[in-house]
């Protein structure tokens, strides 16, 4: 069996090693989650989910979540370019230490947030000078709401600027119009399980026409799934059958984040309504529930514990 973690190492991945990354998981059937973080805390629990399940992972942000990362405040296109950079750099100065391959990519950007991914690109040469390596390993161009001429022709603009940088480009064909991602069936958000008809099929049949028209293997594209909320398992897995590489994971992570504080505060909400006084005494302080720390924590291990489900689901656990 081969040693992924050897072969592809740790921290920030690039180029090469993500298409090597991909070629392994559609050869042994896994997905990477791809999880959309806002800040240290989300980043940190997406990082120790997969380091405890010994499996690569996908950090993105997208372009509100930037804008959250660097400050409500900064409410422009600046917050978001600069949230973005920040939080980069911060997986950048902790991913080795997790011990885990790291693809960091950017989310969604439709075509009026090109100045979004300008403004990364322009960084990411900055950073590619100084340090020999590009601030992101990929961003994603959603031209969905475009035709598809002009999808393609800006895309090829994008991926002939970034492919120096050793970055991949992601990119999203037809006129699916953004948030829905209709020609897989799926939709952005939570849905009731079974409401969400699937449709793998599609994705095989995509396969085989581009392999047989381009004399290329098996599977030889790299899909992605905009997220599996309100899905049938079986169907995500038939998915990754026919080549999909990356799963988008948001909606149900946000739920597992608040329901760990949720959980916390109905635990302790005697110790939780003033600095001073509860249960054991009007003058007991109350600091170690209120200190932000636990409570945060106690979200994040929350979300770790709905990643370990997901990353199962994606048969992505000690993989590495």
């Amino acid at each position: 069996m081969q040693n992924i973690l050897k072969s592809i190492g740790s921290g920030v991945i690039f180029g090469n090693k993500i298409k090597q990354l991909f070629d392994i998981a559609k050869i042994k059937g896994f997905a990477i989650p791809a999880i959309n973080c806002i800040g240290t805390d989300s980043i940190n629990a997406s990082l120790e989910a997969a380091s405890k399940l010994r499996a690569p992972i996908i950090i993105q942000f997208s372009y509100s979540g930037s804008s959250f990362i660097a400050g409500k405040k900064i409410n422009s296109i600046r917050g978001s370019v600069l949230g973005a950079i920040s939080g980069a750099l911060h997986v950048h100065n902790v991913a080795k230490d997790y011990n885990i391959p790291v693809i960091l990519h950017t989310d969604h950007c439709s075509k009026k947030m090109l100045p979004w991914i300008d403004a990364l690109i322009i960084e990411g040469k900055k950073h590619f000078q100084k340090t020999g390596i590009p601030l992101f390993s990929s961003h994603m161009i959603d031209l969905s709401a475009e035709n598809l001429k002009e999808n393609i022709n800006i895309s090829s603009m994008y991926l002939t600027n970034i492919s120096p940088l050793n970055m991949m480009l992601e990119i999203e064909l037809g006129c699916t119009g953004g948030e829905e991602d209709a020609s897989f069936g799926n939709c952005h958000g939570v849905y009731r399980f079974g409401n969400i008809k699937l449709k793998p099929e599609i994705l095989k049949f995509s396969q085989q026409c581009v392999a047989k028209k381009f004399g290329l293997p098996h599977n030889p594209l790299n899909l992605v799934f905009h997220g599996g909320s309100g899905s049938d398992i079986k169907d995500i897995k038939r998915a990754i059958k026919y080549g999909i590489v990356k799963i988008n994971i948001d909606t149900d992570t946000q739920w597992a984040t608040w329901k760990g504080i949720l959980d916390f505060y109905k635990k302790n909400k005697n110790y939780l309504y003033t600095q001073l006084g509860n249960p054991e005494g009007s003058d007991s302080p109350n600091k170690k529930f209120y200190d932000p720390r636990n409570w945060l924590r106690c979200a994040q291990l929350s979300m770790i514990d709905k990643l370990e489900a997901i990353f199962y689901h994606l048969n992505s656990v000690n993989i590495l």
